[in-house]
């Protein structure tokens, strides 16, 4: 069963909520165990060994936060050969995927062996500190479900 390891800086809360979200909705779809890990206490060459990995990150001036850049670069160095990535981010106003482009820009200049496994996810906040807009949780289970079926057919 392809397990899936979820990656997330989340300075409010409302980004975790959303791994959360995701992490219930593969785990509901049967594919296999999904983990969400803090940023912070992420091992990434454990990461690196996911059948998926996700990584998420509020919408910081225009991108994803420092750490998770780093992250990502780090990740980067990582064969990911056969891996499935995706990114998501929350954003606030007219942010839309902003953070989340960049993250997929940056992983696809990096590591051009990992597979983008899906779009990404771009969750509206109602402010800065939160919460999250009315039914965007939903669609973080929703998202997570599709990454399930995806794994499940290989």
């Amino acid at each position: 069963m392809p397990t899936a390891s979820i990656v997330v800086e989340s300075k409010y809360g409302n980004t975790a909520k959303v791994a959360e979200a995701i992490a219930e909705g593969y785990r509901s779809s049967g594919a296999g165990e999904a983990k969400v890990v803090p940023i912070r206490e992420a091992d990434v060459e454990e990461i690196a060994k996911a059948d998926i990995i996700l990584v998420g990150s509020p919408n910081h001036v225009g991108g994803p936060m420092r750490t998770v850049r780093k992250f990502i670069k780090a990740l980067g160095r990582n064969d990911l050969t056969g891996r499935s990535v995706a990114f998501f981010d929350t954003y606030i106003g007219k942010e839309f995927g902003k953070a989340l482009r960049k993250m997929e820009s940056e992983m696809a200049q990096r590591n051009p062996g990992a597979g983008m496994i899906s779009p990404g996810l771009s969750l509206r906040v109602e402010s800065m500190k939160g919460p999250l807009a009315e039914g965007e949780l939903d669609k973080g289970v929703a998202f997570g479900r599709t990454l399930s079926e995806r794994a499940k057919r290989g």
